[in-house]
């Protein structure tokens, strides 16, 4: 996973919705959405109308243990990702059958500095 983020250092600061979850604006592959950070999710993960919208394309399969129990998913990579200010290139992520809101899962969020405090979530750029 590459990332061209810019000189931006300024974190990005998230507010809590109202219902506990943190929301960012975000793209895959230029098409807009909605992403819930997730730090229970072990990828980015798209539901699967989001993945034929974005052209991202099944490239292979494997089973993952989901909050809702076993589910079989695909395995694709994103050419680019944006959320907030930062952009990467060349993501993993995987496409959930019955998934109704993209994740933004751990393998983007262990390259942020994550902190949350007083219904705000800051991710920066790790040094």
């Amino acid at each position: 996973m590459d990332d061209d983020s810019g000189s931006s250092k300024d974190p990005l600061v998230i507010g809590q919705g109202n219902n506990g979850h943190y929301m960012v604006n975000g793209s895959v592959n230029d098409q807009d959405l909605i992403f819930i950070v997730d730090t229970g999710a072990s990828y980015v993960t798209l539901p699967l109308w989001m993945g034929d919208s974005a052209g991202v394309k099944c490239l292979g399969r494997m089973t993952m243990q989901t909050g809702n129990g076993t589910t079989n998913v695909c395995t694709t990579i994103i050419r680019k990702l944006k959320f907030g200010t930062f952009t990467l290139r060349d993501v993993e992520a995987v496409i959930a059958p019955n998934l109704k809101q993209p994740l933004l899962g751990m393998n983007v969020l262990k390259r942020f500095r994550v902190e949350q405090d007083s219904g705000e979530m800051r991710l920066s750029r790790k040094h």
